[in-house]
């Protein structure tokens, strides 16, 4: 018996098996990508928190955790230690800790869904760990002081009633981040506006003055020379200040 083949029936059943499995071949392959991009990130957190009595407005590390958490799909366990117990010490000299609180994280750090925020925590790479210790405000181990807590001295002149108003300074800084413990306002004609106007050859108000902490605060050490100098005693003094507002006194 002979059997006739039809040709372009063959071709077409041929064509329908393979597209069957090319779509199946991608179904799958769909699934198994979105299973690898859902996978949860598996870390592990040791957090080491600043002593309250010395810095009661530095932040608390399950805060930190709680926004990684918010932020990407992770699965993880914390250990708490306290900084003057054995474990806690052994920690801070292992991985060069000077300031609390501090955050040594494992597990997927490498993982590239999360490098990111180990970036915007300004965390550092030391032993397979992540460390965050960057956090401001904080406690300097090594000075023994609190640090990214900022004073701020505003200078005005009470005749210039179309000056904007100094504490617009406050919220700026606020914006930035920056913790802002001490404040005061002298007028140029007070005795201590007077002064700041004569040490710090102030041309322009109102301005502000910025205490040396504010250098824990990177983004406006970044930008602050557009704006105004570093002096000698590391206070920062507000220059331009018509980049603020036009409504200023030249005295």
């Amino acid at each position: 018996m002979t059997i006739t083949l039809d040709s372009k029936k063959l071709f077409q059943g041929l064509l329908f098996v393979l597209l069957a499995l090319y779509g199946a071949n991608i179904f799958i392959i769909g699934k198994l990508s979105a299973a690898l991009i859902d996978k949860p990130i598996e870390l592990s957190f040791v957090t080491i928190a600043a002593p309250e009595t010395d810095c009661a407005v530095c932040p608390e590390p399950k805060r930190i955790i709680d926004i990684i958490d918010q932020s990407h799909n992770v699965t993880y366990d914390t250990t708490e230690l306290d900084s003057n117990s054995a474990l806690g010490q052994k920690y801070i000299d292992l991985y060069g800790i000077e300031n609390l609180p501090a955050i040594i994280v494992s597990g997927d750090i490498q993982d590239e869904r999360i490098l990111g925020s180990w970036k915007s925590f300004g965390a550092r790479v030391e032993k397979d760990r992540v460390i965050i210790d960057a956090l401001v405000p904080s406690y300097n181990l090594v000075e023994g002081k609190t640090r990214g807590v900022v004073e701020v001295l505003l200078l005005r002149d009470s005749t210039c009633v179309s000056c904007f108003d100094e504490k617009a300074y406050l919220n700026i800084l606020q914006r930035f981040g920056v913790v802002i413990g001490k404040t005061a306002v002298y007028d140029v004609e007070s005795t201590e506006g007077k002064e700041l106007v004569e040490k710090y050859s102030i041309q322009k108000v109102p301005t502000m003055l910025i205490s040396p902490d504010i250098d824990a605060y990177q983004r406006v050490m970044d930008t602050w020379n557009q704006v105004g100098t570093i002096e000698s005693d590391n206070w920062l003094i507000l220059r331009e200040v018509q980049k603020i507002s036009p409504e200023y006194l030249t005295l």
